[in-house]
C-alpha cells in the first residue's frame, strides 16, 4: 500500500486454472499394449499431475484452482490419494494456495479423505462460498466457487455479483453438457466477475473473452476418442495491474493420443501409403517432445485401379509395418489400429447403404436388439459376445463399424447377397 491516501498498488502476479485431473480414471481402447506401455497409461494421469505441480513452482504462481474432476471415482485408490496429497504439499510448502470445487464423485471422496480439507481450500456444496487471496496485506483475488453441479450450480452461479476487491474469479467444476456451455456463454459474462474457472469437460476452450470464461479440460487425454486428442494440460493465467493480460495453455500430458487421417489415392503401393501416414503423423505429433504418442489412422480416397484386396489383411500389414518403423523412432510411439476406409462412399446398391445406416444405429444404441436379417446376426453376434469389463463405448462403436465394413465387401453393395 502506498501512504497518505494514494491508489493501492495493483497487482501484477499468475495463477494456474486446472480440472479433471481424474487420477483414477483409466485409459480406454487400447487393445494389448506392451507392459512399458501399460505402465505409462496407469501412470500418465499422476504423472500429469505431478507436471502441474511443477509448472505452478517454476512458474512462481500465486494460487491453483482445480474445477472438479479430482479422481473420476467416488471411493479413490491409494496410489492415487498418496500423488495428490504430496502435490498439494509441496504446493503448500511455497505458500501457493490450492482452491478446489467439488463434483459428486469428489464429494464422495473427500468424506473418505480429512486430509484434502487441510492440504486445499474446498468450496461449499451448499452455497456459493467466498474466499480471498493475500499477499503483503492486499488482496490478489476474490474467488466465489460452488461444489454442487449442473442446474443447482448454475442457479448459483447466476445469481453471483462482484463483492471486490481484486480479481474476480467464479469456479464451477461440471457445466461439460451442450447446454451448460450455451448458459455459460450467454449468463456469465453480465455476472462481472472478470474470470469464470470451469471444469467437467476433456477439451479445453474458451467460452467467451473479457470477461474470461474458460474451460481448462482435463491434464491428461485418455483415448482415442476426439475430445481426449492432441495436447491437454492446464490454463496460466497472467494478471498484470489487476487485470487479466493473458490466458494460455499449457501442456502436461505424458502420453498424447493422435488420430491421423490421410487420402491414399494418389499412393501406389503399402510403402506409399506407410510414408505418407509417418508424415502426417510427424506433423501432428510436433511439439509432443519426448512423450509417448498413442495413435490410430484412418486411410481414404480411391486406390489406383480399384483393385479388390483383403482389407483386414491389408490393414494387419500396415499396422505391423508402421510398428517395426515407429520402433526406431527416438520419442515412444505406438500404433493402435489401422482402418482403411478407401472407397467407402463409392460402394453403389441399396442394400449397403440399408447396412450402413443399420449400423449407424446400433453403434449409437448398443443395447437395441440386432436388426432380424440372419445374415446380420451371423455377422454381429460373434462380436458382441467378445465385449467386456474392458471395452468401453468407443471401442464398441469401432468394432460394429469394423463389422459392417467386413459385411459391405461380403455382399459387394449387392441387394442380392
Amino acid at each position: 500500500m502506498q501512504g497518505n491516501g494514494a491508489v493501492p498498488r495493483r497487482a501484477t502476479y499468475r495463477f494456474v486454472h486446472a480440472s479433471d485431473l481424474l487420477l483414477d480414471a483409466p485409459v480406454r481402447g487400447i487393445p494389448a499394449p506392451s507392459v512399458p506401455l501399460r505402465d505409462a497409461l496407469r501412470d500418465a494421469a499422476a504423472r500429469a499431475w505431478q507436471s502441474l505441480v511443477e509448472l505452478a513452482l517454476e512458474r512462481d504462481a500465486a494460487f491453483v484452482i482445480l474445477a472438479g474432476g479430482l479422481f473420476g471415482e467416488t471411493v479413490p485408490g491409494l496410489r492415487s490419494c498418496v500423488a495428490l496429497r504430496d502435490g498439494l504439499e509441496r504446493l503448500r510448502s511455497r505458500a501457493i494456495e490450492v482452491f478446489v470445487a467439488l463434483n459428486r464423485d469428489d464429494a464422495a471422496a473427500a468424506a473418505r479423505l480429512p486430509w484434502l480439507a487441510n492440504g486445499a481450500t474446498l468450496f461449499a456444496a451448499n452455497d456459493m462460498s467466498t474466499a480471498s487471496v493475500m499477499r503483503d496485506g492486499q488482496c490478489l483475488a476474490t474467488l466465489r466457487g460452488t461444489s454442487a453441479d449442473g442446474a443447482e450450480a448454475r442457479q448459483r452461479a447466476g445469481e453471483v455479483r462482484p463483492l471486490g476487491p481484486g480479481i474476480e474469479i467464479g469456479v464451477l467444476p461440471d457445466q461439460s453438457d451442450a447446454a451448460a456451455a450455451t448458459w455459460a456463454a450467454e449468463q456469465l459474462p453480465v455476472s462481472g466477475l472478470h474470470y469464470w474457472a470451469l471444469g467437467g469437460a476433456a477439451a479445453a476452450t474458451v467460452v467467451h473473452e473479457n470477461p474470461w470464461i474458460v474451460c481448462a479440460g482435463t491434464p491428461q487425454g485418455r483415448g482415442l476418442a476426439a475430445p481426449q486428442l492432441g495436447p491437454k494440460g492446464c490454463m496460466v493465467v497472467e494478471v498484470e495491474d489487476g487485470r487479466i493480460g493473458g490466458v494460455a495453455p499449457a501442456a502436461l500430458d505424458h502420453v498424447r493420443f493422435l488420430h491421423v487421417e490421410v487420402d491414399a489415392g494418389g499412393c501406389s503401393d503399402a510403402a506409399a501409403i506407410r510414408r505418407l501416414v509417418m508424415r502426417e503423423l510427424e506433423r501432428r505429433a510436433a511439439g509432443a517432445g519426448e512423450r509417448i504418442v498413442v495413435a490410430d489412422a484412418a486411410l481414404h480416397g480411391r486406390m489406383p485401379g480399384g483393385q479388390a484386396r483383403d482389407r483386414l489383411a491389408f490393414e494387419g500389414e500396415l499396422l505391423a509395418e508402421l510398428r517395426r518403423e515407429s520402433a526406431t523412432r527416438p520419442a515412444p510411439l505406438w500404433w493402435v489400429r489401422m482402418r482403411d476406409l478407401t472407397g467407402a462412399d463409392e460402394r453403389p446398391g441399396i442394400g449397403a447403404r440399408e447396412l450402413r445406416r443399420i449400423v449407424t444405429e446400433q453403434s449409437e444404441a448398443l443395447g437395441a436388439p440386432l436388426p432380424g436379417s440372419t445374415f446380420l446376426a451371423r455377422t454381429f453376434s460373434p462380436l458382441l459376445r467378445q465385449w467386456d469389463a474392458e471395452t468401453d463405448l468407443v471401442s464398441q462403436r469401432e468394432l460394429v463399424r469394423d463389422a459392417a465394413r467386413l459385411a459391405l465387401d461380403m455382399i459387394g453393395g449387392d441387394e442380392s447377397a
